[in-house]
Parts: structure tokens; C-alpha cells; sequence
């Protein structure tokens, strides 16, 4: 077979490749899809879930069923999804502590993010730390101050000991010279209702579950660790402008993803949908009033290159500071 004939038998080849790519892609979905959330109900990421799980399930034209599997800081859902057939039927909504951090710092996490295909961002929001309203702090101020004349007595609540809000405590512990006792939760409405209670006394989480608690005064919002204050409660101080915490700024990001190897024809379907749903204003005011500063729509693979950023960032962040893996 010359060159000429070689290309020819190529580039038929492509065609019929390419046909049965836009075939796969035109029958997909034909049956419902499901969306992982790897927490309990009533958290953060399962509220954004059900959000947008029946607008995206108008969009594709077949319904999408979240299945929380909450555990051991999302590595339960993530695997779950990791493992699952890429055929566009299981797709996960992950975060930067399930997606990133956990695989670097969690050694019964048995993935990287290479292992799931990018499918779109959600947006950003950020991590909020309440306490109980006995407890009479108002300000990271009052906190550091408060830790410091107590040392070891006061607690605080985050989920799973590698998760954005526990790195970010106890960066806040460093920075300070404090000490707070970590007690680690599988949910971040048990910590909430834990904080209410008593029973712990700060809770540190993603912020948009804890607005509502913080509007009716069920618990006390204390700021946000980020650099700026959140469009979400813009009245809470953020601690880039508080003096003691030089400058700190943790945020989350949300996400959708499916497993590797998942047909690109699927995946670029999935991000036009899911990027037509959050382009919706009344999706838009909705995360908004959550707090959560909603992505400007991007392609799988921009998506994919930023998670790798944020992946090589925290690979840095946890070696510089010493943060021993588990």
C-alpha cells in the first residue's frame, strides 16, 4: 500500500470514526442520568446539585438522579464515580477537596484528578466559620483572642481531616499560634446542628450551607476565609483584611466531571447543557444568593487545565506546609 492509498484507507477510516462518534453523540441521553454528590443532603454541594439536577435533566431531555454517597470527605462518591462505565450515565459533582486535595493528602484515596474527565466549573464560594451564639465570638478577633487564653479547649468542626475547610483551620491554627481541637464530621449539617446545639464550638464549611443559620441568628457568623468578603453575606469580614491572618484565602470550587475516557462527543453534550443551565438568570440569582460566584461558561478542556493549576497549586501549598499525608 503506497502513500496515497494509506491516506485515503486513513482518512475513511476518520469518517467512519466520526460517524459513529456523532451517532453515539445524537443518541445520548437515552435513558436518565445520575449525578453523584459524594456528601449528605442538605450540605453545600447536594444544594447546588439540586438546583441545577432538574433544569440540566430539561436540557438533555431525560431526568438526573443525584445519589448522595457521602463519606470519608467525598473520596467515597469520587471513587464511586472514578469506577464507574464512561458511557455519560454517571457524572459527579466534585469540589477541590474531593477532586485535588484528597488524593494528595489522603492515602485511601485511590485516584488523581486524571482519572475523571472535566466536564464544566460551577463557580467558586467560599468557607465560612460560624460558632455557637453563647459562645460570644464575633470576629476571627475575637476567635484568635479567645483560643489563645484557652488553649486546647475550644473546638471546631470540619469534614474529613484533609478537606478544604480542615487545611484551612488549621492553617488558621499556625498562623495564629493557636490551639483548637479538630473533631472531624461526615456531613456538614451534622456539624451545623452540633455548633446550634453546644456540643462543638465553631463550625467551618462551605459558606452557602451556613447563610440560612447565620440570617436567623441560630448561630454566629464569625468571617470568611478568604481574601475578600463573599458575595453571599458581604457583612461578614473576610480574613484578607484581617491583620493576624496575613492575607489568608481559601475558596472552594465546584464542578462537574464524568469518568475518564468518557466519549468526547458525551462530554462536549454534558457542557453545552450544563453550561445553557447556569447561563439561566434565575440559576444565576439563585447561586447568588448563595454566595457563589458562578463561572463564565468554559470548554472541557479549559476546565481541564484549570483543575490541573489548582491541582499543582495545592501539591505546593501542602508541601510548603509540612502537611503530613494520612
Amino acid at each position: 500500500m503506497n502513500i496515497r492509498t494509506l491516506s485515503s484507507a486513513a482518512l475513511l477510516g476518520a469518517l467512519v470514526l466520526g460517524g459513529t462518534s456523532a451517532a453515539h453523540a445524537q443518541a445520548y441521553p437515552a435513558h436518565p442520568i445520575k449525578l453523584i454528590v459524594g456528601y449528605a443532603p442538605a450540605g453545600s454541594v447536594d444544594t447546588f446539585a439540586r438546583i441545577i439536577a432538574p433544569e440540566l435533566g430539561r436540557e438533555l431531555g431525560q431526568t438526573v438522579v443525584i445519589e448522595n454517597v457521602a463519606g470519608a470527605g467525598g473520596i467515597i462518591g469520587v471513587t464511586r464515580a472514578v469506577n464507574a462505565k464512561p458511557d455519560g450515565y454517571t457524572v459527579l459533582m466534585g469540589i477541590v477537596s474531593d477532586v485535588v486535595i484528597a488524593p494528595i493528602l489522603q492515602s485511601s484515596a485511590k485516584y488523581t484528578y486524571r482519572d475523571l474527565a472535566a466536564v464544566a466549573p460551577l463557580g467558586t464560594s467560599g468557607v465560612g466559620v460560624v460558632a455557637n451564639p453563647n459562645l460570644g465570638v464575633k470576629s476571627f478577633g475575637d476567635l484568635i483572642a479567645r483560643a489563645k487564653a484557652n488553649p486546647g479547649k475550644l473546638t471546631y468542626g470540619a469534614t474529613g481531616v484533609g478537606s478544604l475547610p480542615a487545611i484551612a483551620m488549621e492553617s488558621f491554627k499556625l498562623t495564629t499560634g493557636t490551639d483548637i481541637t479538630f473533631i472531624p464530621y461526615a456531613s456538614a449539617s451534622k456539624i451545623a446542628t452540633d455548633v446550634i446545639g453546644g456540643n462543638v464550638d465553631i463550625a467551618v464549611s462551605g459558606l452557602p450551607a451556613l447563610l440560612e443559620l447565620i440570617k436567623s441568628g441560630r448561630v454566629t457568623g464569625v468571617g470568611v476565609m478568604s481574601r475578600d468578603r463573599d458575595i453571599g453575606n458581604p457583612d461578614l469580614a473576610s480574613a484578607g483584611e484581617t491583620p493576624e491572618l496575613n492575607g489568608m484565602d481559601y475558596y472552594f470550587w465546584t464542578g462537574i466531571f464524568a469518568p475518564s475516557n468518557t466519549p468526547e462527543p458525551i462530554v462536549q453534550t454534558l457542557n453545552a447543557a450544563f453550561s445553557r443551565v447556569m447561563a439561566k438568570p434565575e440559576i444565576q440569582a439563585r447561586f447568588k444568593e448563595l454566595g457563589v460566584k458562578v463561572s463564565p461558561p468554559t470548554s472541557p478542556t479549559a476546565f481541564g487545565q484549570f483543575v490541573a493549576s489548582s491541582d499543582a497549586q495545592w501539591q505546593k501549598l501542602i508541601e510548603d506546609a509540612k502537611i503530613p499525608r494520612q
